[in-house]
C-alpha cells in the first residue's frame, strides 16, 4: 500500500512512473528509465494519467536466457540490463543491474546454481523479465 510497506516486506525495486492507460485489468506505466512496465491491477481507483510507484521483489526477476524460447508468462516487461556487481547471499547471489544506460538500478535475486550455469558475471549485458503479475503498483 505504500513505498515503507513495500522495502518491508523485501520489494527493493520501486520506481515512480505515471500510468499511461488501463485495460482488461492490466495497467501500463510509464518510467523514463524503464519504459512501458505492465503491471496487473490489484486495486480499484488508479486511473489513466495518475502517478504512482511499482515495485517487484527481487527473486520475481527473471533472467532470459540466450538460447532458450521466451515463456509466456516472461513476454512482457522485457528489459537489457549490464550487470553491475554480483553478491553471494548463502543459496543465492543478488544482481545489481543497471537498466539501458540509465539510472535505475535493478536488484535480482538468483539462486547459485542458475547463476554459475548462465555463467553470470559482472559486466555481462543481459535481458530480464519483471513479470507483470508481480508488478505491484503504489498510488
Amino acid at each position: 500500500a505504500t513505498r515503507n510497506a513495500a522495502r518491508f516486506v523485501g520489494a527493493r525495486n520501486i520506481f515512480d512512473g505515471r500510468i499511461k492507460s488501463i485495460a482488461g485489468g492490466e495497467a501500463v506505466i510509464f518510467n523514463k528509465d524503464l519504459g512501458d512496465v505492465k503491471a496487473q491491477i490489484q486495486r480499484p481507483g488508479l486511473y489513466a494519467g495518475m502517478d504512482v510507484s511499482f515495485c517487484i521483489r527481487p527473486e520475481e526477476i527473471l533472467v532470459i536466457r540466450k538460447d532458450r524460447v521466451i515463456e509466456r508468462g516472461a513476454l512482457e516487461n522485457i528489459i537489457e540490463a549490464d550487470v553491475k556487481a554480483i553478491e553471494a547471499k548463502g543459496t543465492s547471489q543478488a544482481l545489481f543491474l543497471r537498466a539501458g544506460g540509465a539510472d535505475a538500478l535493478i536488484k535480482a535475486e538468483l539462486p547459485n546454481f542458475v547463476v554459475r550455469k548462465l555463467s553470470l558475471a559482472t559486466g555481462d549485458r543481459i535481458r530480464v523479465s519483471l513479470k507483470k503479475e508481480s508488478v505491484w503498483i503504489i498510488p
